[in-house]
């Protein structure tokens, strides 16, 4: 009987040892950022996509907090949906918000993040999936601005004095 218990826990110890190869792999190697981090926002281990996202050398991001690359602008809706996840209101949240680079300029990314809880359901750390969506950002922005200036003049189009001027007719209290 204890040759069997001892190759069952062989067998397990395997498993575990392959499962941790699989994630370590799949953190490393992911071509969007992932971080983990605990409770009280400190980056615990972040992958090499997200240290070259945000310009900062490998290893680098470990230990610091996520304020520290957070706009401040931003803290708050993050902290906001930090809490949600870690309540339960949501399994895993999504916000698109700008993160600071070492060089300090500024990045629109999307951050799904979700919480691992330990065997008793008590949260232990959070992981954040992030993609850097600064182009797609960029290129919204100038389609809206198409869509309501003339690109040569620079001035409002037809469209848009339309809008304003309908918008001020409907509220005369602003006009």
């Amino acid at each position: 009987i204890l040759v069997e218990q001892a190759r069952a826990l062989s067998a397990q110890r395997d498993e575990l040892a392959e499962s941790e190869g699989r994630f370590r792999t799949a953190f490393e190697s992911a071509p969007i950022g992932v971080a983990l981090v605990d409770l009280d926002l400190r980056i615990i281990r972040a992958n090499p996509a997200l240290h070259h996202m945000l310009g900062h050398p490998p290893g680098e991001l470990n230990g610091i907090s996520l304020r520290e690359v957070t706009h401040p602008d931003d803290m708050a809706e993050q902290e906001g949906l930090l809490d949600a996840v870690r309540s339960g209101e949501c399994g895993s949240c999504t916000l698109e918000q700008r993160y600071l680079h070492r060089d300090g300029s500024v990045l629109w990314v999307s951050v799904s993040t979700a919480l691992v809880r330990d065997p008793h359901g008590a949260p232990r750390y959070y992981v954040a999936q992030i993609m850097d969506v600064t182009d797609r950002r960029m290129a919204e922005e100038q389609l809206r601005r198409l869509a309501n200036f003339d690109p040569l003049t620079n001035l409002a189009n037809r469209r848009f004095f339309q809008r304003q001027l309908e918008a001020a007719l409907a509220d005369p209290v602003s006009a």
